[in-house]
């Protein structure tokens, strides 16, 4: 009978490893050495001008994902938002400032087509996708 319970929980366990609330994504990807922004890379593009032209829109709006909080992140109070994307508060960094390659943010908004893409559905066009990315790359400054 112990062999036997034994058998069960290290059934229990394999199984429990290889499930994920999560889809495997990478922690980095490989960005091309250039992207064509709508913003000039001097004044560096600012998360006001992101929140406002890119993710409350597309994420943050009545009805997308994010607005409401969905995966730790909402994208419908500008300081909430900053904080909780540069890890501030809830304790998970979603934007490593200078860092786009390792970004969560700017893997998730950049490798479309994988389970884990965001936005779901339709991705962001690429000179959104590049705002981002200049963004973090610039030190994701607030304002």
């Amino acid at each position: 009978m112990r062999r036997l319970a034994a058998g069960y929980a290290l059934v229990g366990m394999v199984l429990t490893v290889g499930c994920s609330d999560e889809p495997e994504r990478p922690e980095c990807i490989n960005l091309p050495e250039r992207c064509d922004s709508p913003y000039p890379p001097d004044p560096p593009v600012t998360f006001e001008i992101l929140f406002t032209a890119i993710l409350k829109p597309t994420c943050g709006s009545t009805g997308n994902c994010h607005g409401k909080p969905q995966g730790g992140l909402v994208f419908t109070n500008i300081d909430e938002s900053f904080d909780l994307l540069l890890g501030n508060v809830g304790g998970k960094a979603r934007v490593t400032p200078g860092n786009a390659e390792c970004s969560e943010l700017v893997v998730r908004t950049s490798d479309v087509g994988k389970d884990w893409s965001m936005p779901p559905g339709t991705p962001l066009d690429p000179p959104n996708q590049c705002a981002i990315r200049q963004w973090v790359e610039a030190g994701a400054l607030r304002q």
